[in-house]
């Protein structure tokens, strides 16, 4: 803490006084730093939110594409061969599902659970699955050492479809 200088032309001040402007002075210095810290922690916050939405749009654009071309749509990969940046962003090294599940729907802790930090992102990418008569698909996939793991992600049809589908074709 350091004693503001105070000019022999303004009135002279008492030792509270001059303690009272450091004081305010600090607290104004704390408080430039907390709003440059906060402002630093929201635009690291807004990039990771766009390298996910980045993701989901890749992945839609890749599945969309291969579907309108008549080929198989293909995966998206969180890991080893795709997005290893995007493993730590969406912390998918904790995902896991349910017990006895292979299935997403039925739980766990990857991205499609409500308090993971970017549900948002992957409802929106969900939604327009469902809009589009599509169901998402996630596989975990190991080295089988236990050493890397990675997230695969891809595109079926919904079952409402395949039940459509297959009473047209009888």
């Amino acid at each position: 803490m350091t004693i503001p200088d105070i000019s022999s032309d303004a009135a002279p001040q008492t030792l509270g006084e001059k303690l009272r402007l450091q004081r305010e002075a600090d607290a104004a210095a704390e408080a430039r730093r907390q709003r440059q810290l906060t402002e630093a922690q929201e635009r690291e916050q807004a990039e990771k939110e766009r390298h996910v939405r980045s993701f989901f749009a890749d992945a839609w654009a890749k599945f969309e594409s291969a579907i309108l071309a008549g080929t198989e749509p293909g995966k998206a990969i969180i890991g080893r061969g795709g997005d290893s940046a995007l493993q730590g962003v969406v912390n998918s090294y904790g995902w896991h599902f349910a017990a006895n599940s292979k299935d997403w729907r039925n739980g766990g802790t990857g991205i499609w659970a409500a308090a993971h930090p970017y549900n948002a992102v992957w409802r929106e990418f969900l939604t327009k699955c469902t809009d589009n008569g599509l169901v998402p698909t996630w596989l975990q996939e190991d080295d089988g050492c236990g050493i890397e793991g990675w997230w695969i992600l891809t595109v079926d049809v919904a079952p409402a479809e395949r039940a459509a589908n297959a009473s047209e074709e009888a």
